[in-house]
This record gives C-alpha cells, structure tokens and sequence, in this order.
C-alpha cells in the first residue's frame, strides 16, 4: 500500500504544480534580444611595431624571471608567516582557521609559480 501511496504521489505533485500555472505563461513567444552594439575600431597606433616588442621571446622572458623572483619572494614570506602562526598556538586541540586560509595562499602561490616556471621553459626551448 505504501508504494501505491508513493507512486501516486510521484505522479500527483508535478500535475498538482503544472496545474497552478497560468496559461499565458507557457504560451508566450520568446523574446529577441537587442544585438550588442558593435566594437571600436583599433586605433593605428597599435602596429606591429608594439607587438614585436611585447612578443621578444628575451624581453618576456625577462619580465617572466623578474615576476618569478617577486613570486618566490612572496611564497617564503607566506611561508614563513604560516611557521610563526603555528608556533604561536597550539594545533593539538584544535587547527586555527587561519592556518587552512595561509596554507591555500602557499599552494596558489606556489601553483602561479610552477606555471611561470613552465611558461620560461617553452620559451626557452622554443628560442
């Protein structure tokens, strides 16, 4: 009896709920939306004269080890903030959540990291 009863139920609720909208909502046609307006032109001065320079496999890998230095610099910062915050309390009853949140800002940080890295590696192979 109580599967009847459930199976009833699962048959009876969305007719119950279909039943309670009005009809004028299921028959109106879509709406068009208006179309984006249309993009700048890129002004002359952008010329290939700026993206040479901005893809000089040297230059990029320059500001990239620069970025890398800064990063590393950063993570032994993070890191070191981390070991005074935990020599600060006591982690056997209970982790503090500052901990958790510090040790997410490591590992984003030593994930950007890995990346630079990886990027300095393909353009030093490709150069």
């Amino acid at each position: 009896m109580e599967t009847t009863r459930r199976l009833f139920l699962q048959i009876a609720t969305p007719l119950a709920v279909l039943a309670g909208l009005p009809l004028e909502i299921c028959a109106r046609a879509p709406q068009r939306l208006p179309a984006p307006p249309p993009l700048p032109p890129v002004p002359a001065s952008d010329t290939s004269d700026d993206n040479n320079a901005k893809l000089d496999p040297k230059r990029v890998m320059q500001a990239d080890q620069e970025k890398m230095t800064k990063d590393v610099d950063k993570l032994l910062k993070l890191a070191q903030e981390l070991k005074d915050q935990r020599d600060k309390t006591d982690t056997t009853t209970v982790l503090p959540l500052d901990l958790v949140h510090k040790a997410g800002e490591i590992e984003k940080q030593a994930k950007e990291i890995e990346n630079l890295a990886r990027q300095i590696q393909k353009l030093a192979t490709a150069g």
